[in-house]
């Protein structure tokens, strides 16, 4: 069958469709030697390994009651898995956010997708995908502790919280979080006090040890809804002019990767997968 097929393309009438001649007889129109070199090791590879938070982060990152892995971020990984037709390694060795990417910028992960926040201190060693998810800054803080504070400061006002940059308020995050790099900048004057874990913040502030608790508001209105008596102690500020863009951490020289991560976002938001992830898990 080649042989008739060679000696049509030969044919004297058809002399210009022997430069295609190679092509046809190649193994493959497109085989590893025709993908930019990130793609390239990625399918040498045949899987792609995901960095993600040590401990769970709902619900982004989490353990079912069977000990599955599952939440939006772990969802989108998969289905990026299976778009490029590859398997998924998840690697939960980091046990802060800058540590999951550090993993990226080391090479020991090939992505990053752990409710990431996108920020200018993080960029400068990886390049962040478009945001998939955008959070909010928020508070919660302890009504007692705090209202004489805000009184004296004359800013009791229900969305203004002027009054917690102050040299006499303690405000709670997340230690190596992209919420230490926020609340330096926008709360300077006030002591901030790292913790671990969000549930730490919490108590501290219910017990009165610190003046407010500073974290997106995903993880505030999660905490609302499952302990609603605690409201008597505890008010809310959510902010939402402050926005917290959580994106897919890339190594620098995966430039097409990048690209490929990037027309993905684009695709999920336009069919409806995106929305549909938002609706199940936020």
């Amino acid at each position: 069958m080649l042989w008739k097929i060679i000696k049509y393309l030969i044919n004297p009438e058809w002399k210009f469709l022997i430069v295609f001649l190679p092509f046809f007889c190649s193994e493959s129109a497109i085989g590893d030697d025709w993908l930019p070199p990130d793609m390239s090791r990625i399918y040498a590879h045949g899987q792609i390994v995901v960095a993600i938070h040590s401990e769970d982060q709902q619900p982004f990152c989490m353990h079912d009651e069977k000990g599955i892995l599952t939440g939006l971020d772990i969802e989108l990984a998969h289905d990026i898995g299976s778009k490029l037709g590859l398997n998924i390694i998840f690697k939960n060795e980091a046990e802060t956010f800058d540590d999951v990417v550090e993993m990226v910028a080391e090479k020991r992960a090939d992505i990053a997708i752990s409710c990431i926040s996108r920020t200018l201190k993080r960029a400068v060693k990886i390049n962040f995908t478009k945001p998939y998810i955008k959070l909010h800054h928020g508070f919660i803080i302890n009504r007692l502790k705090t209202a004489s504070k805000a009184r004296e400061k004359k800013t009791i006002q229900k969305k203004n919280i002027e009054w917690l940059n102050n040299k006499n308020i303690q405000i709670g995050t997340i230690e190596r979080s992209a919420y230490v790099q926020f609340a330096r900048h926008d709360y300077p004057i006030a002591r901030l006090i790292l913790y671990k874990k969000w549930e730490n913040i919490v108590s501290d502030v219910l017990n009165g040890n610190i003046d407010a608790g500073f974290y997106d508001d995903n993880q505030i209105v999660r905490w609302i809804k499952n302990h609603p008596e605690q409201m008597l102690y505890i008010e809310t500020k959510i902010l939402k002019s402050k926005e917290d863009p959580i994106a897919i951490a890339v190594h620098w020289e995966d430039r097409h990767l990048l690209g490929w991560l990037n027309q993905y976002i684009d695709t999920i938001t336009s069919d409806g997968t995106l929305e549909q992830l938002k609706k199940k898990y936020l």
